[in-house]
């Protein structure tokens, strides 16, 4: 019996020895197999390259469109993924390849709108996201020079008074001398808010510049919104838009109250570019915007082996 129990025991002893014999290699099996995944994965990785991140354009005129295709590369071994596109301004807009395979090429389209820009210098950026965890995130410059084509007198155009009162003001267009043209139409976006009347005058200098008369029309006490859409025989800008802005105080309101209530208004209306609160007036700044910069949506995706983003930044 005890050479029976003795054998046993050195049965179980002889299999928990080679037990902690194998698991090491067990261990080192499971380790070098994690070590050949993670080498594997590292090789696959995508890595984005653009070989020339700014671009500078030559002197444009106001009105036009600036169009740039961006070269992306991927130098890497796994396929790299654009995954989204910001712009720094909805009058910016963009397009690009959203799958690039290693070793390939795509293009990042830019196109941005001029209008508003005249007489200064133009700097926009756009911010490409990819899968490359090195370099997640570029960033692409589009700057230049825009010339004036037309000085506008007051570029933002406000009819500011009393309900049932007569409200009106004058705009100046004054086309650049070395971009003439002259206006062959015009109208307003809304036509129940103001009417209008267009002059043709000679300047000191002879040359042609015109003055618009914009008078309101609205009864009612509120804060109106239009454009002016003049049409003109220039190939370059065939199109000219003017923002009207209207504020019309209740005529039974006091002297002083609504005296305040104007200098209010127009206050709102002068801080309405900076970080002020613009209350009333909020809903109206905004569609200026919109209206100044053409194209602006929500992001977007095409259809097709491209996406399509426009920022409302």
């Amino acid at each position: 019996m005890n050479g029976v129990f003795k054998a046993f025991v050195s049965v179980f002893v002889s299999l928990i020895f080679c037990l902690c014999a194998v698991s090491p290699c067990l261990s080192t099996d499971t380790a070098n197999t994690s070590a050949t995944k993670e080498s594997k994965d590292a090789e696959k990785a995508p890595a984005v390259f653009f070989p020339a991140p700014r671009f500078e354009f030559d002197r444009m005129i106001e009105g036009e469109e600036i169009l740039h295709d961006f070269v992306i590369m991927n130098k890497g071994t796994g396929v790299l993924l654009v995954q989204k596109v910001k712009t720094s301004c909805g009058c910016t807009t963009v397009s690009y390849s959203k799958e690039i395979p290693p070793g390939g090429e795509g293009i990042i389209s830019m196109k941005v709108n001029t209008r508003g820009y005249g007489g200064r210098k133009l700097s926009k950026t756009i911010t490409v996201m990819t899968n490359d965890i090195m370099t997640p995130n570029v960033t692409l410059t589009v700057s230049g020079m825009i010339e004036n084509f037309v000085t506008i007198i007051p570029r933002f155009l406000r009819l500011t008074g009393k309900a049932g009162e007569t409200v009106k003001s004058v705009v100046k267009i004054v086309p650049e001398s070395k971009y003439p043209f002259s206006i062959t139409g015009i109208s307003a976006q809304d036509r129940t808010n103001i009417k209008y009347e267009l002059n043709e005058n000679t300047a000191d200098s002879g040359e042609k510049e015109y003055a618009i008369t914009v008078e309101n029309v609205k009864k009612e006490a509120g804060s109106y919104y239009d454009v002016l859409i003049l049409k003109t025989d220039s190939k370059i800008q065939p199109e000219i838009k003017i923002n009207v802005m209207t504020k019309l105080m209740d005529a039974n309101l006091s002297a002083n109250t609504s005296t305040n209530a104007l200098m209010t208004g127009e206050k709102m209306v002068n801080e309405s570019n900076g970080n002020n609160n613009v209350n009333n007036f909020l809903e109206i700044i905004q569609k200026m915007q919109k209206q100044n910069t053409t194209g602006i949506n929500s992001d977007e995706t095409s259809t097709h082996s491209a996406a399509s983003v426009q920022d409302t930044e």
